[in-house]
């Protein structure tokens, strides 16, 4: 069934003029059919009364468009209902609006949908957000987009949600951004996951930070290729850890 005429002519005017019983009774041909324009003029009482099928038939150019306030008011249901592609279209601003229950509801795999430029624009406030299974979610290409100010500041329960190859798609200068409280975070199998071209440029700082665990952990060939400095940097407690190993 197309659009009706009543939607292909209205004005933004017309359509932020219609009441939520109004709302309810449109086709998702009529929600599908929606500008980037109209859409743009739903008030947020609106957007919230969509169903979920209404919400899915939303174009993906007019989910790009969603101001910061549509997005705050969507319920987690539309959240959810969120396509791939839809998911894959939000504005950075939009993803950043988002509040911690928002974010709660996105499904893995639409956070496996975002964008490179979505991830690497990621609020640290929405990073922290994320659970063990959204942050297990983001590929490693886009992993490999987070930049070192995002890496400084994430939470220590989103170090841990690390697999071992979004460990291995990380940047020297990525690792070397961990907080101190970060790298104590690392697991051993994270720490094992560890290339030897990432070893060898791991930071003094980062080596230090390193919990005895973890460097009882590393394997032959990790310690031969760690730097003078951070082999200079090690603990006394490191080094037994070393030598028990």
């Amino acid at each position: 069934m197309a659009a009706s005429n009543f939607i292909l002519g209205s004005t933004t005017a017309q359509i932020a003029a219609l009441t939520t019983k109004q709302i309810t009774g449109l086709s998702t041909d009529d929600v599908g059919a929606l500008t980037t324009a109209q859409v743009g003029a739903l008030t947020t009482a609106n957007l919230v009364v969509l169903s979920t099928d209404q919400f899915q038939s939303l174009s993906t150019a007019a989910v790009s468009a969603l101001k910061t306030s549509q997005v705050q008011s969507l319920t987690s249901d539309e959240i959810i209902a969120l396509s791939t592609a839809q998911a894959g279209s939000l504005s950075t601003s939009a993803l950043a609006a988002l509040s911690t229950k928002q974010i709660a509801a996105i499904e893995t795999a639409d956070i496996e949908a975002l964008t490179t430029y979505q991830v690497a624009n990621l609020s640290t406030a929405t990073l922290k957000a994320l659970s063990t299974g959204q942050v297990a979610a983001i590929e490693t290409t886009d992993i490999r987009a987070l930049t070192t100010g995002q890496m400084g500041t994430i939470g220590t329960s989103t170090v841990v949600a690390l697999t071992t190859d979004q460990i291995q798609a990380l940047l020297t200068n990525q690792l070397g951004a961990l907080s101190t409280t970060g790298v104590q975070a690392l697991s051993t199998d994270q720490v094992v996951a560890l290339t030897t071209d990432q070893v060898s440029g791991l930071s003094t700082r980062t080596v230090q930070a390193l919990t005895t665990t973890a460097v009882a952990a590393l394997t032959t060939d990790q310690i031969g290729v760690v730097n003078t400095a951070g082999l200079a940097a090690l603990t006394t407690g490191q080094i037994k850890a070393l030598s028990t190993d």
